[in-house]
């Protein structure tokens, strides 16, 4: 547009000088006002241009980044998060875990063995960060009947303190309503899950907490059941989230990125860590794990991903399970790769606009 109307103003120019020599300054005031037209005309675009590169698209889901942006987030306890910041730098937010039973980490602190949380007293020492919270609903054991609980009511005590919670930390956070729902060992019941997840979010919603997306989380390492026996429905789903481990189980995981497609939700990888692998073989732990979890994110169109920075051995519910030493600073390689691809402009990292840039 403006190459249009640099050649208009030449070839004005050279017909109103042609005038000029017969007409002396009648040319002059002539081509002064149409400069200034052409001014007008070329802020009127400029104006209508910036408003396209600045709008938000509304196809956007809650808290979803633009296209082709990709929001980093990292886990899961305070050492982690603290180490993580210490030795590679700050991402967009952090994740950590708490109960509608108990609402460990928030009422109280998280000293049960699968790491330390005490984010109500130290959460400010993390500004302008996203947070990811995984809420646990069923029973220490794996029983249903804390399922039939939270759809009675029983916690809803509970419900109105995580409520009032979220809204205090004045942040988007990601909720992931009973994390894994498909892991055979949480032993969630589909129809009853279905309904706790449900009074979750009508409660939260209920109590005017806007600053919080649902995310509905599948395990996606076993295709022998089918996800959509857990599935809440459209409106009670902001995203769809999968648990990214085994890099075999690649075409379950598929399984679920299609579902978010059908049901037009973004795509979250909702855990991470390279299970059996670690990071401590260097090039070899990156070509094995860390290459397919990249190509999964491009392949799929992810939007958020939550990487867990452990060293698994160091937690005590997690010992001699096999998940090793997954810390990304623990190996000069694998730090190098990654900060080699994080740094990239597409991944959005703690800053001033992280969260305009998320539509918060």
């Amino acid at each position: 547009m403006r190459k249009f109307h640099l050649l208009l103003l030449i070839l004005i120019g050279l017909q109103f000088s042609l005038i000029q020599v017969w007409a002396g300054g009648i040319s002059l005031g002539m081509s002064g006002a149409i400069q200034k037209k052409v001014s007008e005309l070329d802020e009127k675009v400029l104006s209508k241009d910036e408003t396209i590169t600045t709008e938000r698209s509304p196809l956007l889901g809650k808290y979803e980044p633009e296209d082709g942006k990709i929001l980093l987030l990292i886990g899961q306890d305070e050492p982690a998060h603290d180490q993580y910041i210490a030795d590679i730098g700050t991402p967009g937010g952090l994740m950590f875990y708490t109960s509608v039973q108990h609402l460990r980490g928030i009422l109280i602190p998280d000293e049960t063995g699968g790491g330390t949380w005490t984010f109500p007293v130290n959460f400010s020492a993390y500004p302008d960060m996203a947070v990811q919270i995984g809420l646990w609903m069923s029973g220490t054991t794996g029983s249903e009947d804390d399922l039939d609980r939270i759809d009675n009511g029983v916690y809803d005590a509970n419900l109105d303190t995580l409520g009032n919670w979220i809204r205090n930390l004045n942040r988007p956070v990601y909720l992931r309503v009973g994390y894994e729902f498909d892991n055979p060992s949480f032993n969630y019941n589909a129809e009853k899950y279905v309904r706790a997840y449900r009074h979750v979010v009508d409660h939260l919603r209920a109590q005017g907490i806007t600053n919080v997306a649902y995310v509905w989380h599948s395990w996606a390492q076993d295709n022998s059941t089918a996800a959509m026996n857990w599935y809440p429905g459209d409106s009670y789903v902001d995203w769809v989230g999968v648990s990214f481990f085994l890099t075999g189980m690649s075409a379950y995981m598929d399984y679920i990125a299609a579902i978010a497609v059908e049901h037009h939700k973004p795509l979250m990888i909702a855990e991470a860590t390279p299970y059996g692998i670690g990071t401590l073989s260097g090039q070899t732990s990156w070509d094995n794990w860390f290459v397919p979890f990249f190509n999964f994110i491009t392949a799929n169109k992810v939007k958020v991903v939550s990487y867990i920075n452990w060293d698994w051995e160091m937690i005590p519910m997690f010992q001699s399970q096999g998940w090793g030493n997954c810390r990304i600073q623990n190996n000069i390689t694998i730090k190098g790769n990654w900060l080699s691809e994080t740094s990239q402009a597409k991944y959005l990292q703690s800053s001033t606009t992280l969260y305009s840039d998320l539509g918060y």
